[in-house]
């Protein structure tokens, strides 16, 4: 057994390293077929293809295509690549040991027999979905939330991308917590202690409290050393060009952004809210929620918009839409602006980014360099 300060050591080691230990229950059926498996590499490399599988079942939306079948689930190529350069070969393993089961629209034949009592030989194709990049679709084949827990170490998949790094590294010079950073799978938003519901945990204050805001913490301990740089009403502006690229044209709802009034303001003017606050409020239901809870006001306000949206809502679910425009704005604010901006301290908060001070006109910069025809950016002292 190791000591307690060896396994203090241990940790820090890996937290240098980016990886990170997580618990899976592996069902009876799968420990049975690593039995047989003599390499301890490979077994390793299946138990962490089989983790994150688990992980996107648990997360995922399931697609069941007729009554009472087998939840499927879609599996990003990208993402398994991440976890192992050569994810294929573990795959296989689970299929061929009937821990997973791809989905198929269609087969083939291998093997054409002209015995009337024979069998052709069928081959089942594995079907992708392109929409949110090649995707196969799995299930498992088994129940894996049951069997027995182990404790696996794994490396982060996403510590070789800058946002992470940066992200990471800003985190750290705040005195955060930094090993919880994960994309959101639904919206692709960047989630880590300043965005937690839980608060903000801080690690360099004596009394390590947990502080409600991000922006009280950097107030109380900062003295205005860092800025807010936010996107202006984000999500309505990038619904508007969604809708444009959709041909969705809208007169009452285009008029607010092609002349470039600020659109809660309006919404308060058209005596559909009382105030900013209450506007911001029936937009995202009138984005994010069901069609019968989308409010009257923003219904007659944009007919022509309120029936696209209720028609996106019936055919893919009520959720599909926001998950769209939050996800465009994930690409903008964590995949292009995160991703590309040169600077050592950076972080996101879902539609801003909070840079130093002294790096504001470069940040500034950046960003309208790459979105100022699309978003209006505003500063706050933080």
């Amino acid at each position: 057994m190791f000591s307690v300060w060896a396994r203090k050591k241990i940790a820090q080691l890996y937290s240098k390293m980016d990886y990170f230990k997580i618990q899976i229950t592996i069902p009876d059926k799968l420990e049975k077929a690593l039995v047989k498996v003599p390499r301890k590499d490979y077994k390793k490399g299946v138990l962490e293809i089989y983790a994150s599988l688990v992980h996107l079942h648990r997360t995922k939306s399931k697609f069941q295509f007729f009554k009472d079948s087998i939840g499927f689930f879609d599996v990003p190529s990208a993402y398994l690549k991440r976890v192992r350069s050569h994810y294929h070969k573990y795959v296989d393993f689970l299929l061929e040991h009937q821990i997973l089961q791809f989905y198929s629209e269609n087969s083939e034949v291998i093997q054409k027999s002209f015995d009337l009592f024979e069998d052709e030989i069928i081959r089942r194709k594995k079907y992708y979905s392109t929409e949110n990049g090649k995707c196969a679709r799995y299930c498992f084949l088994i129940d894996p939330e049951v069997g027995r827990d182990k404790n696996i170490i794994i490396k982060n998949p996403n510590a070789d991308k800058k946002w992470y790094q940066i992200t990471k590294r800003s985190l750290e010079h705040i005195g955060l917590e930094y090993s919880f950073i994960k994309r959101d799978s639904y919206s692709r938003r960047l989630h880590t202690r300043i965005t937690s519901k839980t608060g903000v945990r801080s690690l360099s204050t004596d009394e390590e409290a947990i502080i409600n805001s991000y922006k009280v913490y950097f107030k109380n301990y900062f003295n205005k050393e860092f800025c807010l740089i936010d996107a202006r009403a984000c999500q309505p502006t990038l619904l508007h060009f969604y809708l444009r690229s959709r041909k969705v044209d809208d007169a009452q709802f285009s008029y607010i952004f092609e002349n470039k009034f600020y659109f809660y303001d309006k919404i308060v003017q058209s005596g559909a809210a009382e105030d900013r606050q209450q506007a911001k409020h029936k937009f995202t239901i009138w984005l994010n929620g069901k069609s019968a809870q989308m409010p009257k006001e923003l219904n007659d306000l944009f007919p022509v918009a309120t029936t696209y949206l209720k028609k996106i809502k019936k055919k893919y679910g009520y959720k599909e839409i926001g998950a769209k425009v939050t996800r465009l704005e994930s690409k903008i604010f964590i995949d292009n602006i995160l991703n590309s901006i040169n600077l050592d301290f950076c972080l996101s908060i879902h539609d801003a980014i909070i840079v130093r001070h002294s790096d504001l006109d470069k940040a500034m910069n950046h960003c309208r360099h790459l979105y100022g025809d699309i978003l209006e950016f505003e500063v706050e002292r933080l």
